[in-house]
């Protein structure tokens, strides 16, 4: 697919079901040279996955900085550790990121944080759930937050 948006990376969101159809829309579209931003909702809200907040601790993850599948297995986060190394197999420079809020404020903090152009939302995103929505996870708001364009992966 082409992308008629400005230059910057592709931010994926993962960790909340199947991700396989968002990772690949996303992969997709940073194979023309763009970075791919796996942003794993998994842990949302429980608590924060930083225990370094200074962030000069290279071993753990910083919200500053993206992380790469070795980090992401060693925090237990197997399935964005795959995805990871699946882009790098590819070719496309790839890194992965906790959210510092939920929801769709979440998503629009990563955008900010590493020049986000699109946003790639799942398919159930098309459906979501009561507490999604309160999140602010729907097309609409990830979009109105984010102020890029944000597509739905099926």
């Amino acid at each position: 697919p082409r992308l008629d948006a400005a230059s910057g990376s592709v931010v994926v969101a993962v960790g909340r079901g199947d991700d396989r159809a968002a990772f690949l829309l996303g992969a997709a579209l940073a194979r023309g040279g763009r970075r791919l931003v796996l942003v794993d909702r998994s842990a949302e809200g429980f608590s924060s996955p930083y225990g370094d907040l200074r962030g000069d601790d290279t071993s753990r993850p910083s919200p500053d900085r993206l992380f790469d599948e070795v980090l992401a297995r060693r925090e237990g986060r197997g399935g964005t550790a795959t995805l990871l190394e699946a882009a790098r197999a590819a070719g496309i420079d790839a890194g992965g990121w906790f959210p510092v809020r939920a929801g769709g404020d979440g998503i629009a903090e990563a955008v900010r944080r590493f020049s986000g152009a699109v946003v790639i939302l799942p398919g159930e995103t098309r459906r979501p759930s009561l507490a999604e929505r309160i999140r602010g996870m729907t097309s609409d708001r990830v979009q109105e937050l984010a102020g890029v364009p944000v597509l739905i992966a099926d």
